[in-house]
């Protein structure tokens, strides 16, 4: 009778093991598909805003029509990437990127551009696109 107990308590703990180890698995699996639908929303947004930029790149407008596209595609993108209110100001958003001196200048630009009074130049709307897109590859995945 001995010799049935054994495998008996054997058989039943690498059961228990194997019950463990499914769950491990299933938990490790469901864990892996939310991982992967992240990253793919992710690359999603980032193609989205890629594609607004282009927008911006390939109209023919003023440049005042650009400055404001160009504003609201970084407002965009400032609020869903770093969950910033998309009521603050280009200056309030260049202290809080007081660390990142491209990011920055950027929106100093902006605000500047917009309140100067200055005659906005085609020139001056290329750089302020080639900035943001730059900062959009480094943000984005």
């Amino acid at each position: 009778m001995a010799f049935w107990i054994l495998p008996i308590k054997t058989l039943l703990l690498l059961g228990l093991l194997i019950l463990v180890l499914a769950i491990i698995f299933l938990y490790l699996y469901k864990k892996n598909k939310k991982i992967y639908k992240d990253i793919n929303s992710e690359q999603i947004k980032y193609r989205l805003f890629k594609e607004r930029l282009q927008n911006i790149e390939d109209s023919i407008e003023s440049p005042e029509k650009d400055l404001e596209k160009v504003s609201r595609l970084a407002k965009d993108f400032f609020k869903e990437y770093y969950n910033l209110s998309p009521n603050l100001t280009y200056l309030e958003l260049s202290k809080k990127f007081k660390d990142n001196p491209k990011k920055s200048v950027f929106c100093k630009d902006i605000s500047d551009l917009n309140y100067s009074g200055n005659n906005i130049t085609s020139r001056q709307i290329e750089l302020l696109k080639q900035t943001l897109s730059e900062i959009i590859r480094e943000e984005a995945p």
